[in-house]
C-alpha cells in the first residue's frame, strides 16, 4: 500500500493571520494569500516558499476573495468594508483600479476569454465587470440571485456559472446554472 503522505515534502510559511483566499501565479512563481485578520495580502515565492513580501492595506477590511489575471498581471480581490472590487499590481502590490462591489463578497473569478470580472455576494446579486482598457473595468451587468447566495463557481470550458442558493423563504437550497452568453 503506497502512503501518500511519504510522497510529500514539508514546509510551512508562517503568516501574520489566519489565511483566506489564496491565488497561484504559475506565470511568476507566486501564491497570494488573503490575510483579513492582518488587513494585508501575503506575496509567497514559490522557488524559496517564503514571503517576499506583504502589501498593507490600510483603506479597506475584510479581503475575503481573490483571483488573477497572470497574462497582465493583475490580482483582484474583493472586500467587504467597504464593498469594493480592488485590482493591484501583482508584482509591486500598487492599487491599479477600484469598483463598487455586490455587498457580503464571497467569490469573484477573472474569465480571461472574455476580459471580465464575475463576483457574487449575499446581498442578492452577481456583478459582472468587462475590461475597458488595460486597467480599467466597468461594472457592465448587476443579475439578482436570492439572499445569501454568494458561493459560486465558474467553469470556463463550459461557459458556466455556477451559484449555491440557500433555502429561504419556503424555496429549497439549489444550484442556480448561469449559461455565459457571447
Amino acid at each position: 500500500m503506497i502512503d501518500p503522505v511519504a510522497h510529500m515534502q514539508t514546509g510551512d510559511v508562517k503568516l501574520a493571520a489566519h489565511p483566506e483566499s489564496f491565488q497561484l501565479d504559475k506565470k511568476n512563481n507566486k501564491l497570494y494569500v488573503n490575510l483579513p485578520d492582518d488587513q494585508s495580502i501575503a506575496v509567497i515565492d514559490l522557488k524559496s516558499f517564503r514571503i517576499a513580501d506583504t502589501w498593507k492595506i490600510s483603506k479597506y477590511k475584510a479581503n475575503f476573495p481573490m483571483s488573477l489575471d497572470t497574462a497582465n498581471n493583475f490580482v483582484f480581490v474583493g472586500y467587504r468594508h467597504p464593498a469594493l472590487l480592488v485590482g493591484y499590481d501583482g508584482k509591486d502590490g500598487n492599487q491599479v483600479s477600484t469598483n463598487e462591489l455586490v455587498g457580503d463578497i464571497d467569490d469573484i473569478f477573472y474569465y480571461a476569454d472574455k476580459q471580465e470580472i464575475i463576483a457574487s455576494g449575499g446581498d442578492s446579486l452577481i456583478n459582472i465587470f468587462k475590461r475597458e482598457n488595460g486597467t480599467t473595468f466597468k461594472k457592465v451587468a448587476d443579475i439578482p440571485t436570492r439572499e445569501g447566495a454568494r458561493t459560486s463557481l465558474l467553469i470556463p470550458s463550459l461557459q458556466m456559472f455556477i451559484l449555491a442558493e440557500r433555502a429561504s423563504g419556503g424555496k429549497p437550497a439549489t444550484i442556480a446554472v448561469y449559461k455565459i452568453g457571447d
